[in-house]
């Protein structure tokens, strides 16, 4: 978390943007002065900045895979006196361990194209050679839903595989029927066919979304 008075300077905030992106995500609060004694005095925003022109100033430093949205808030009521009638916005930076890093998009003033930053404490810097390999780990355990995915993909080529190594009939070794080309079950072969077994699984998928849902929408 970080805490400003106002508004700073474009490529500070993209400095601090990036940095939050590669350090597991974290919130600019606008509208609370940090005191010297570490201290917060919420001191409010005469009014809103526009959200719009905000992103537009730092586009040109932030990829455009950084996820990070602007939120208003405004105390009109609140048990604390000091936030009353006072006007707030924090900048929300997402966390994307799977797009791990995110480098700077062009050079600035306080900011360099190329560079990774990093939350170090309090401040936004340059990543070191350590900061560096904890991201790129990150990124790396991240990766599991799509190695996932891969390995599904694999079980079910080689099973669809092992389906067409077994006949579903066999033919009958004797006399007549051997010569009119009769056949039977063979009684080797899954009960279960490829396809029932694939339509049984989309079912059993269906299920799982629909708890789903059904928990994030109580």
């Amino acid at each position: 978390m970080e805490f400003k008075e106002g508004w700073i300077e474009g490529t500070k905030l993209a400095r601090h943007v990036l940095a939050m992106a590669n350090s597991n995500g974290g919130l600019l609060v606008i509208g609370v002065k940090e005191l010297g004694d570490k201290s917060l005095e919420p001191c409010g925003l005469a009014q809103f900045n526009d959200k719009t022109k905000v992103k537009q100033g730092i586009r040109k430093f932030v990829p455009d895979t950084v996820e990070f949205s602007i939120l208003d808030f405004t105390y009109d009521e609140s048990e604390y006196p000091k936030l009353r009638g006072k006007k707030f916005q924090v900048v929300m930076v997402e966390d994307r361990p799977d797009l791990l890093p995110f480098l700077c998009a062009a050079d600035g003033e306080s900011i360099v194209s190329s560079t990774i930053y990093v939350r170090d404490g309090e401040e936004s810097k340059p990543v070191t050679h350590v900061q560096l390999q904890k991201i790129l780990n990150r990124r790396i355990e991240s990766m599991h839903s799509s190695r996932r995915e891969l390995t599904l993909q694999e079980h079910l080529n080689e099973l669809q595989a092992l389906y067409k190594a077994i006949r579903p009939t066999i033919s009958l070794d004797f006399g007549l029927a051997l010569a009119a080309g009769l056949s039977v079950a063979n009684p080797a072969f899954p009960k279960e066919g490829y396809e029932m077994f694939i339509s049984r699984l989309i079912e059993e998928k269906k299920k799982v979304i629909v708890q789903l849902l059904t928990k994030t929408t109580r």
